[in-house]
């Protein structure tokens, strides 16, 4: 049986022994840790328009379930070091967003499975500046790419190298 919160374990395993008319053993195993260990798929919400120079694919929102875990259990960790050592400490926040999560777009305009084919790309450096296709720049992401041809596929690949890949 799989238990969330229980006040006592031992008084419900009493209680299972003394009442468990059948001859099946009942293990008990707390759901939380299995949920720890559970990581949801990255959600991208992006939309894709149609421009005078091709393709505008604007993301709108980034969430990487395994990034957000790992950010939480450094902050948990930062928190509980500032309270023992009298240190102040600064957590990361993480917008609603979540964009700036992102290192890497890639567009593949010219494969919808298999090998990929990064026919545009930009990194985001640590400052938010965009490298579009190894071109370095002095302007700041604005949750945009640009492709010259209609996109088939979006790869996202956020701050820890984490890389989820789209059919569009």
């Amino acid at each position: 049986m799989y238990y969330i919160d229980i006040d006592d374990q031992k008084v419900l395993e009493k209680f299972i022994n003394d009442n468990n008319a059948t001859e099946i053993e009942v293990e008990l195993k707390d759901l939380k840790n299995l949920l720890h260990d559970v990581v949801i798929e990255d959600i991208i919400d992006f939309k894709i328009t149609k421009t005078k120079e091709g393709y505008e694919t604007e993301i709108s929102k980034f969430i990487s379930d395994r990034l957000i875990q790992k950010i939480s259990e450094f902050n948990q960790k930062g928190n509980l070091q500032s309270v023992t050592k009298g240190k102040k400490f600064n957590p990361i926040n993480i917008s609603e967003e979540g964009l700036e999560l992102i290192e890497l777009i890639a567009l593949d305009c010219e494969n919808t499975e298999g090998k990929w084919y990064s026919s545009t790309e930009i990194k985001i450096d640590k400052l938010g500046y965009v490298i579009t296709n190894g071109a370095k720049s002095r302007n700041f992401w604005d949750g945009k790419i640009i492709s010259a041809k209609k996109p088939l596929r979006i790869k996202v690949r956020n701050i820890s190298g984490d890389e989820t890949i789209k059919a569009i």
